[in-house]
């Protein structure tokens, strides 16, 4: 997390703790991202994409697929309505398919083998941390 800023003081009396190292409240400090920064992630994901090309056309085609679903059934309902309030929560789906990028992404970085059971199963065990959670937030802001 080369963004992320270092700076930020230890709170022992209130920070967390997580393998030994005790860590402090709160967001951390994000550092400006510069164009070299972008730059560097866009190089890092095109070479992951060479790597491992099927794992980045399934999550890709997996979200495409699924908008062209909600999209079908809006039309072939007649409720057109429902498509302004599919194409809102749309981005919903995004992050479970950016988990599945990052840990091929991880795995790659760390020379650990790629399996489809492996990198579903991270997507699958996200429903223990706040990826879920995030996404009920979500639900609820488009509701109202």
């Amino acid at each position: 997390l080369d963004f992320i800023s270092r700076s930020v003081e230890p709170c022992s009396k209130q920070g967390g703790e997580l393998m030994g190292e005790t860590l402090p409240h709160g967001a951390p400090e994000f550092r400006q991202i510069s164009l070299d920064m972008l730059r560097l992630a866009c190089r890092r994901a095109a070479s992951d994409m060479r790597r491992a090309p099927l794992f980045g056309l399934f999550f890709a085609g997996f979200y495409v697929l699924l908008g062209w679903i909600l999209v079908r059934i809006s039309l072939e309902t007649g409720q057109s309505y429902w498509l302004v309030l599919a194409v809102g929560g749309f981005p919903i789906i995004a992050p479970f398919a950016a988990v599945g990028l990052y840990e091929v992404s991880r795995r790659l970085a760390a020379d650990e083998p790629l399996s489809w059971r492996d990198i579903l199963g991270v997507i699958l065990h996200q429903h223990t941390r706040q990826l879920p959670s995030l996404s009920a937030v979500l639900i609820v802001i488009l509701l109202f």
